[in-house]
């Protein structure tokens, strides 16, 4: 049997592996940081990049999508 997806499954499995990446990027930074190691530079670079990159992209696209699919 074939599944399709539609495209609200496909934008948010694409969503969710997106913020999966973040979680882990956050893990490796909180673990070079519990080794004393200094990351503030990493993190200051990282939330930059995600907040020009995906909140200001992506999450504005699917925000969109969604009240798209849900008009007032």
């Amino acid at each position: 049997e074939i599944y399709t997806l539609s495209l609200h499954d496909a934008l948010s499995i694409y969503h969710q592996a997106e913020h999966a990446r973040l979680e882990d990027r956050m893990a490796r930074l909180q673990a070079r940081l519990d080794q004393g190691k200094a990351v503030t530079r990493d993190v200051t670079n990282f939330l930059a990049d995600w907040l020009k990159h995906h909140i200001h992209g992506p999450d504005k696209a699917y925000v969109r999508f969604m009240q798209a699919q849900n008009p007032k």
